[in-house]
């Protein structure tokens, strides 16, 4: 990819295929966004999924958003009281304590053959006690203060609410990640739980001038019979 292009790369071991949305990527899905809402998101059944399959999971579901924030660069960096440049980065939002979620990570990091192996089989059988948000696709250029600023940023800011109901992450974890970073928010579960009767779950969050604020519906968040969050 070439240096001066944005796009993702999931903080991932480099033993784990890397998930990766180039510019040219994002742009396609963002077309076939529409086709989401009419996809049988429990066909075909899981492990037999194809990696395109397994990509659209991860990157434009009812659990994965993508999100093209444009802002003055100068308002992030700080520092200038003079006009900036205008910038945008490409950003994927996912619920990754959702079972498809973990199940399409668990087909990336392992293959079909590799499911039987104990720490896939952890992975797969884990109940989250937390809601699990990650934000891929910030890099330095957009975040020049670095991991720590941004774990600051997200941590004050960042919120999922519905009904009435507002909860703030309890942990924000950004590790250092060569030129991209990637956010994992952790939010406690509660007796007063999200329902598919909802309309849906509103996340937002600001880093300096990047603004977030997306909207997952519930009703097409079933999956199994069940909500996945």
């Amino acid at each position: 990819m070439d240096a001066a292009q944005p796009g993702i790369r999931c903080a991932r071991p480099n033993k784990w295929r890397s998930s990766l949305l180039t510019r040219r990527k994002w742009l396609a899905l963002a077309v076939s966004a529409p086709l989401a809402a009419s996809k049988d998101w429990d066909q075909p059944g899981f492990p037999n999924w194809s990696d395109s399959f397994v990509e659209r999971i991860l990157t434009d579901s009812p659990w994965a958003q993508q999100l093209n924030p444009r802002f003055d660069l100068s308002s992030t960096v700080g520092g200038s009281r003079g006009p900036g440049a205008l910038t945008e980065i490409y950003l994927t939002i996912r619920w990754s304590s959702a079972l498809p979620i973990r199940q399409a990570v668990a087909l990336e990091r392992w293959g079909k053959d590799g499911l039987d192996k104990p720490e896939a089989m952890e992975w797969l059988g884990r109940r989250e006690k937390d809601y699990v948000m990650e934000i891929f696709g910030f890099n330095v250029t957009a975040v020049p203060k670095g991991a720590k600023w941004l774990e600051e940023q997200l941590t004050r800011s960042a919120s999922i609410s519905g009904k009435g109901r507002r909860r703030q992450p309890s942990t924000v974890r950004v590790p250092e990640h060569g030129m991209h970073l990637s956010a994992e928010l952790r939010f406690p579960r509660s007796e007063s739980e999200f329902t598919p009767d909802e309309d849906s779950v509103r996340f937002t969050a600001e880093a300096g001038a990047i603004k977030i604020d997306l909207r997952f519906k519930l009703k097409e968040m079933v999956y199994g019979g069940k909500l996945e969050l």
